[in-house]
């Protein structure tokens, strides 16, 4: 058996709430933290499951509380507000997003489709803004979000479910921008292929040549290990599928649809990117706009990387731009920040996707 992980419990304890913690890499999760020396509350639809792991987890010397309970369930936030209450939680991993309905958009069912949207979207957002305050009134804590390469590219069959793991990135990141001055961590933690029982379950062949599966207990060591590393992070070694599908599809060049020769034409991409004056596209498929949005405290457009040599330096802009930096001028009354230091991962599996954020929070914290 591996070590134990050193955990700060003073961060991050006395107290964990897993919210699907009955089994696969909630029940590691659970396993590892209880091996880490905190109280447990596990959350889970099966009770006999749940029981299970949290018999499992007490052998550790810890106090485990169950809940059994249907996130779908109209009161399942106010069971689990009640059942907490009395509790210093200070880390939250929210791990029961699932596919609970793959179908066909247009011939699916609308109520099978909400479902998936309530589980991966509604119940994360509300059981994250519950413990989120909680832990900013703390000034210390955790959030980890479980998430799913599923959510970098759509995929027939599971257009709601994707478009829900995408929406769940996306969220951390903003997350994990806000509470980040109050001493809370956010961190998404991006799963492939990981050998669970609901996988099993569904009949997943985990033998497939070339196919790339983790294990429960490693994922869920990766993610309490880089808890602090938000805001998002590619576990199991799929670093470079995460870039792959994130990646806008190359340009393809031939007869527009509806004209020349059709067996010459080529198929339209699903992304385009239009207007070159105002859009250009950065590394790893990030779509930039030279606007002045301002993202925390600092215009957008000045967290970009220089233009291409193709502008001079003698552009009056650009001029004008070095001019005011030089001056000590700024934008709409505010001073002008330093252009970001270009962080690159610390390993294949590592990614900050959003380095701008970071730039934004630093000069925030300044």
């Amino acid at each position: 058996m591996t070590e134990p992980l050193q955990i700060d419990s003073a961060r991050y304890g006395k107290w964990a709430v897993i919210a699907g913690g009955s089994e696969g890499v909630g029940a590691a999760f659970a396993d590892e933290l209880g091996r880490a020396g905190f109280d447990l509350l596990l959350i889970a639809r099966k009770p006999g499951p749940l029981e299970d792991t949290a018999a499992a987890v007490r052998r550790h010397g810890v106090e485990v509380r169950t809940l059994a309970l249907d996130l779908l369930d109209d009161d399942a936030v106010e069971q689990i507000r009640t059942a907490t209450a009395d509790l210093e939680v200070g880390l939250f991993i929210f791990n029961a997003g699932a596919n609970s309905y793959g179908h066909e958009f247009v011939t699916g069912d609308l109520d099978g489709f909400r479902g998936v949207i309530d589980l991966n979207v509604h119940r994360q957002v509300e059981l994250a803004h519950l413990f989120g305050a909680r832990m900013k009134d703390m000034g210390r804590g955790g959030i980890m979000l479980l998430g799913s390469l599923a959510g970098y590219m759509g995929s027939e069959h599971q257009s709601i479910y994707a478009a829900s793991k995408a929406f769940s990135r996306v969220f951390a990141e903003s997350l994990w921008l806000e509470l980040a001055p109050y001493g809370v961590d956010v961190l998404e933690l991006i799963l492939g292929v990981t050998r669970t029982p609901a996988m099993q379950r569904a009949g997943l062949n985990f033998d497939v040549p070339g196919m790339l599966v983790s294990e429960p207990e490693d994922v869920a060591r990766e993610g309490l290990a880089h808890l602090a590393d938000g805001p998002v992070r590619v576990a199991g070694g799929n670093y470079k599928a995460a870039i792959k599908r994130s990646g806008f599809p190359p340009r393809r060049h031939g007869p527009r649809r509806g004209r020349g020769d059709a067996r010459t034409a080529q198929p339209l991409t699903p992304v385009r990117v239009f207007g070159s004056s105002r859009y250009r596209k950065r590394a790893r498929g990030v779509l930039w706009k030279t606007s002045t949005t301002y993202v925390g405290r600092l215009p957008f457009w000045s967290l970009l990387p220089p233009r291409s040599s193709r502008i001079s330096a003698a552009t009056p802009r650009r001029a004008r731009i070095a001019e005011a930096r030089a001056g000590g001028g700024g934008c709409h009354g505010k001073p002008w920040p330093q252009r970001p230091v270009v962080r690159e991962p610390e390993s294949d599996d590592y990614v900050r996707p959003a380095s701008y954020l970071t730039s934004a929070l630093d000069h925030r914290r300044r």
